[in-house]
């Protein structure tokens, strides 16, 4: 007899493994089906030993071990990727068989035995030396970054070595292949969610048979295709929040790619037009290396304008989304018959408070970001401001600090506003809209964005969604409105809104415009000038100083209850219970659920002291009314 650990496929089993037992051996990598809570489920075995010994423990233990329903003929996941899922799970604190589910298609589990297994060479081309595998990194221009990597899959596959190509979107896959699959489209395979489980099955399999090396563009999710001769393992546009998962557990799935390549010992690359601050720390630290010199500078051949909202020869009344300098750029994009762009982000969680005399925006006195108001209703004893930056709070009781005016007023434009007051000046111009609530589907995306493009002087309005369609270069785009970011509760909000300035300004060609009433922003300096030296300067001088990532890494427990003290009771006894002396508990400003009041622990510690693992273990205890994250995005 022989007993076998198994870890099911389910986000909501929290328990590692589970012991069965089998009359024959299995290989640790093969698929099981197990009974579990009155139902069979897949499962992948993490070990298998021999009963022999265990014989006397097992007669006296309080359970009984039941017996494997059924396995899969071939072992489907290299001991490699095991391994890699394996630290994966430590340090986000969860399941090994909830990784391999954020990791895995379902559509794998359910058809596993259609699914080839890996030849027994891959594990061999490993390659055996005791060097680690590099990782690089590579920030440039979308342009330029394409042509290294067209040049990476040339020199791999001279070497007969496939090169696996991550992607955080199936809009990605679409312009991955478009770029890349030039003179080598019968040996590039795309595989995301969009596929069908046929098309899976054939792709997978030509893969698994092709003598020669291929070129993997996919979403993270196929990952776990078992190709034998990898190459390298690109991750591109790791800036995106896509590569987090969006449900419990929370997992960074960029953390997997890099584990899985150092366990197989190839080399590994983020590439970006602007890599994230915690990569260009690592690469500050050696962790990575240039793969060609890191570009510090963006230079755009746009005429850029920055255009100030609190500019009374631009704006006469502050109500009107609209300055004269974009009406202009309209009237202009119309005669010309060219094509304008306007981005109206609207990500931001709570208006922008302004002076309704001047203008001017209230800012937090600590830390210079915009604040936000909060308050169960129009009285000003019940409302306060609120920094969502470093946390601030203060009466909202004040004048304007500018001209000491009692008229502040909240303040927030949508794509539909935009919309309207384009239309009322201008009834003649095709003007579109691009959001989730105007394009629900990819198909209806593309629909608008095709319009768009075949229609003289049109005018498309889209948050930053829109961006990801925009293909082909435009002759104007503008910045309606992007201040409500500011006031975001993500400590990484200046480099989200610098990274999505840089992405509309390089769809244009002519003309790119922002309004903005926060104009003496360096942000706006920065990419004025193309600086992003001074950027991350300023990034690392901000977060050391706020102790936030990359300089700490940032625990978020949370729970949500109708009554605030009762959401913090239950957080208070994680923090006795767990002896996490240092966690700070205070109510979330956020509205997940309408009418339920969250409750939210922050625990602050080294990168060196994380995973730890007393910590990893009592987290994976926590009942699924908590809501956990590792290296959290935001504090609240």
């Amino acid at each position: 007899m022989y007993i076998v650990e198994v870890t099911p496929f389910s986000k909501s089993i929290r328990n590692d493994s589970y012991s069965y037992f089998s009359s024959k051996p299995i290989d640790v990598g093969s698929i099981v089906t197990v009974p579990l809570r009155n139902r069979n489920v897949k499962g992948l075995v993490v070990d298998c030993k021999s009963g022999k010994n265990l014989k006397s423990e097992l007669r006296s233990s309080d359970f009984a071990i039941k017996k494997i329903k059924g396995v899969s003929k071939d072992i489907f996941l290299r001991k490699e990727f095991i391994k890699a899922v394996e630290e994966t799970a430590d340090y986000f604190a969860t399941s090994v068989g909830a990784v391999i589910e954020s990791l895995v298609p379902k559509i794998v589990f359910d058809e596993i035995d259609k699914f080839k297994k890996i030849n027994d060479v891959s594990t061999e081309k490993v390659k055996k030396t005791d060097t680690k595998s590099q990782k690089y990194v590579l920030q440039t221009e979308d342009a330029d970054r394409y042509s290294e990597y067209k040049s990476i899959i040339r020199e791999k596959f001279a070497k007969k070595e496939s090169v696996i190509f991550i992607v955080p979107t199936i809009e990605d896959c679409n312009v991955a292949k478009e770029k890349l699959s030039r003179g080598i489209e019968k040996d590039t395979y795309v595989l995301s969610s969009k596929n069908t489980k046929k098309q899976l099955l054939e792709t997978w399999a030509k893969i698994n048979e092709s003598k020669k090396p291929v070129l993997l563009i996919a979403t993270t999710k196929f990952i776990s295709l078992p190709i034998s001769n990898i190459g390298m393992i690109i991750i591109e546009r790791e800036n995106s929040s896509a590569y987090r998962t969006q449900k419990m557990p929370y997992i960074d799935l960029r953390f997997f790619a890099e584990k899985f390549a150092e366990k197989i010992n190839v080399p590994f690359l983020y590439g970006d037009q602007m890599l994230r601050t915690e990569t260009l720390k690592r690469y500050d630290d050696h962790v990575f290396f240039e793969f060609s010199p890191i570009k510090f500078r963006s230079i755009s051949d746009a005429d850029q304008k920055i255009i100030d909202m609190k500019d009374e020869e631009e704006v006469e009344q502050y109500e009107n989304p609209i300055s004269k300098s974009l009406y202009k750029l309209i009237e202009q994009n119309h005669e010309q018959n060219d094509h304008l762009f306007i981005l109206n982000n609207r990500k931001g969680l709570s208006p922008l408070v302004v002076c309704g005399d001047c203008g001017t925006v209230v800012k937090c006195e600590e830390c210079e970001s915009p604040i936000v108001l909060y308050g169960k209703d129009a009285q000003e004893k019940d409302n306060y401001f609120n920094c969502n930056f470093c946390g601030a709070k203060r009466s909202s009781g004040e004048k304007c600090v500018n001209c000491e005016s009692w008229k502040l007023q909240t303040i927030g434009f949508g794509t539909d506003r935009i919309k309207r007051e384009i239309s009322k000046q201008f009834p003649k111009i095709k003007v579109l809209v691009l959001d989730k609530d105007h394009a629900t589907t990819t198909t209806q995306a593309k629909k608008i964005i095709r319009d768009f493009y075949e229609s003289p002087s049109a005018v498309l309005i889209g948050t930053e969604m829109a961006l990801l369609y925009l293909h082909e270069p435009i002759e104007n785009v503008a910045v309606s409105s992007i201040d409500s970011m500011f006031s975001s509760p993500d400590f990484r909000v200046k480099e989200r809104i610098l990274n999505i300035l840089l992405k509309a300004r390089s769809k244009a060609n002519q003309n790119f415009l922002i309004q903005t009433r926060n104009s003496e922003n360096d942000i706006f300096n920065n990419l004025k000038a193309g600086n992003l030296t001074n950027f991350y300067r300023n990034e690392f001088i901000e977060r050391k100083k706020y102790n936030f990532p990359p300089f700490s890494l940032i625990i978020k427990i949370s729970t949500s209850a109708k009554i605030y003290k009762t959401a913090e009771k239950e957080i208070q006894k994680v923090k006795e219970s767990f002896g996490l002396e240092n966690m700070i508990i205070f109510e979330s400003q956020l509205v997940r659920n309408r009418g339920m009041k969250t409750a939210v622990g922050i625990l602050i510690l080294e990168k060196e002291e994380w995973p730890n693992k007393d910590l990893v273990e009592k987290f994976k205890m926590l009942p699924a009314k908590f809501k956990l994250e590792i290296d959290a995005e935001s504090l609240f």
